[in-house]
């Protein structure tokens, strides 16, 4: 809410209150005026010396289940990667980084509801910092499930058998265009019963 003091200047307060919308510190607010369009955007709790809007990214914010990372534009508006695109190498859901946990290591996030022209994938792979995994790389996660990012940014599963280590190491090199194309041949020793995977 706001306040004009003595000498006139109008003050800007926030209120942890979640029940009333009006002075929430996390507030969404009408963008443009447009049926359904809103905006996030983050002031200051201390509503006594402070009460602004915050902008910046590294944001830690306390919310009831857990404490989160916002990032907010110059002009206050959370980011958001239906709008934004990628940010640094990063995804963000109403300000909100999307990171995995360190009991996880990586998550995958599905992005397709971006706005086509950001140019994005359906979807991302990310670490704990919240960087999407580089294209070219592969990764394990906490369960020992082994994930690959391909020369065209597609994330690959390869779950955690024996040979899944090598699957994702072939298939982070593959560059073709067929989206449903494995990069390496698997063979099996007909006497011992190991399995090999070669890189094609």
């Amino acid at each position: 809410w706001t306040e004009e003091d003595e000498d006139g200047k109008i003050k800007y307060y926030a209120s942890d209150d979640l029940t009333d919308e009006s002075t929430q510190i996390m507030t969404y607010l009408n963008n443009g005026g447009a049926e359904g369009e809103h905006a996030l955007y983050y002031f200051s709790a201390d509503g006594d010396t402070d009460g602004s809007m915050k902008t910046g990214k590294n944001i830690k914010i306390d919310l009831d289940d857990d404490t989160f990372t916002f990032a907010f534009k110059s002009n206050g508006k959370a980011y958001d990667y239906r709008q934004d695109g990628l940010v640094d190498k990063k995804i963000y859901v109403n300000g909100i980084l999307q990171k995995a946990s360190t009991d996880e290591k990586y998550i995958l996030v599905d992005t397709r509801d971006a706005d086509p022209s950001e140019k994005m994938k359906d979807e991302y792979l990310v670490g704990t910092s919240g960087s999407i995994v580089a294209a070219g790389k592969y990764v394990k996660d906490a369960d020992d499930n082994w994930w690959s990012v391909d020369k065209k940014g597609r994330v690959w599963n390869w779950g955690s058998e024996d040979e899944s280590k090598d699957m994702a190491r072939c298939q982070a090199k593959y560059n073709g265009d067929d989206e449903g194309a494995s990069n390496f041949t698997v063979t099996v020793d007909e006497e011992d019963g190991d399995t090999k995977v070669t890189c094609k």
